[in-house]
Order: C-alpha cells, then sequence, then structure tokens
C-alpha cells in the first residue's frame, strides 16, 4: 500500500459505513429535516475549520505525516481533514437529529 494514501484509505471506509448505516435505518427520519442538517452543517464547518488550523498551525496539538497524506491543502488544512471535517458534520448533526425525533416520539407516546 501507498503510504502517501494510508490516511484517507482509513478514513473513507469508517465514514462510508456510518453514512450507510444511517441511509439505510433512518432516512425515513432524516429526509424530513433536510434543513436541519444543513443548517447544523453549515454552522459547523467554519468553526471546525477555525479550530482545525489553530490545533495545526498555532497550537502543535497535532500534525500530519507528510508521508501519510496527499498533500493538497484547502484554507491550511489537509485535504483528508477537509474530507473528515465535512463528513463529521453531517455524521453528527445526523445522528443529533435521529435521536431527537425518537425522543419526541418516545415522550409523545407516553
Amino acid at each position: 500500500m501507498n503510504e502517501q494514501f494510508s490516511y484517507i484509505f482509513l478514513l473513507l471506509p469508517i465514514l462510508a459505513i456510518d453514512i450507510l448505516i444511517l441511509v439505510f435505518f433512518w432516512s425515513p427520519i432524516l429526509r424530513n429535516k433536510k434543513t436541519i442538517i444543513a443548517t447544523v452543517v453549515f454552522f459547523c464547518l467554519p468553526w471546525y475549520f477555525v479550530v482545525d488550523i489553530l490545533a495545526v498551525r498555532v497550537w502543535h496539538i497535532w500534525s500530519y505525516g507528510a508521508n501519510k497524506i496527499l498533500g493538497i491543502w484547502l484554507a491550511g488544512t489537509a485535504l483528508e481533514e477537509f474530507v473528515w471535517i465535512i463528513l463529521v458534520s453531517f455524521l453528527f448533526s445526523s445522528i443529533t437529529v435521529v435521536f431527537a425525533e425518537r425522543m419526541i416520539s418516545s415522550e409523545h407516546g407516553k
């Protein structure tokens, strides 16, 4: 395996499995909540990018091994981290919507 792709090869399958679970099991709930998910993702992405840039470039909390990433940088963030931020924002907003919907449904069922 080419080391340059190791981070992206670890990242994408894990997130693909998460997204597939969301789509297959919770799509009816998520279909009705697109606006909420889009709003959460829209507001989370700028925050994540600011925090990521600060963590990597200013505070040096973590770094990327140059031999483990593609070497493509967008706004101070490695492409792989950019993909991670977008997918994690979508994933957590979707999970939050699903759990909130289930809590509301269970309260109304009492």
